[in-house]
């Protein structure tokens, strides 16, 4: 009977982690399509599509990770490009912004060269999840933004990440359960989802040893905050 239940739960953790990497894959997938549906259309009128293929390449560089991380291949601590992360964001969700008519801004120049204390691999995916849930949930032609600064809390630094919206909100009461497995606010029902995304993304924040928090008001948009611990202090912080 032991051997029978170790079985079921491999089986279940197995098909968690399958259901995560899926849920992950979406975002670049979905946006290589789109990129090379508009690069062909492009190069049949005899235009240039160089932008279209660097999103393809970025896109195809965030999948690679996202496999490697599921084999466990953990990368350790490492600086971090402002630059390139807000590049890669970007490119990943520039296309799903412009076809509702949003505006998407990205800011992480605050945080260039800081130390992350733990993997800072994963960053891409926490920030793709939540800027494209933020761009999905907002009605078109609505304000999505992506800032990053540097704080300093009982003598040690983190790198802080806020994802703002004028979207619908979220109810005080569904609050209590936004990071649980297939929780789904009432605002956002209509939306297709498999009501994964806030889970991983919690997990994901809390295995770089940070924290992840929410803001929100019916009516008034919502905020998440991710905080993650730096490896030494800044030197913008002296």
């Amino acid at each position: 009977m032991w051997a029978i239940g170790r079985q079921a739960h491999l089986n279940a953790a197995g098909a968690e982690s399958m259901d995560m990497l899926a849920h992950d894959l979406r975002t670049p997938m979905t946006c290589v399509a789109g990129a090379a549906q508009t690069a062909l259309l492009k190069l049949s009128r005899g235009q240039g599509a160089d932008e279209q293929l660097q999103q393809i390449l970025l896109a195809v560089g965030a999948m690679d990770r996202l496999l490697a991380q599921h084999c466990g291949e953990a990368e350790g601590k490492r600086r971090l490009d402002a630059r390139a992360l807000s590049a890669e964001v970007r490119s990943l969700l520039d296309g799903r912004a412009g076809e509702k008519g949003q505006r998407f801004v990205v800011d992480l120049a605050p945080l260039e060269g800081a130390v992350l204390r733990e993997d800072g691999a994963v960053l891409p995916r926490v920030l793709v999840n939540l800027a494209g849930n933020a761009i999905k949930y907002t009605q078109p032609g609505g304000h999505v933004a992506l800032h990053g600064r540097l704080s300093v809390s009982g003598g040690r630094s983190f790198a802080v990440f806020c994802v703002e919206d004028d979207g619908p909100g979220m109810r005080a009461a569904f609050l209590r359960h936004a990071f649980e497995p297939f929780a789904r606010a009432r605002e956002t029902s209509g939306e297709a989802g498999s009501g994964l995304g806030l889970a991983i993304t919690r997990r994901l924040v809390r295995g770089m040893g940070g924290e992840i928090r929410v803001h929100s008001e019916l009516g008034r948009g919502s905020t998440f905050v991710v905080r993650v611990p730096l490896a030494r202090r800044a030197a913008q912080l002296h």
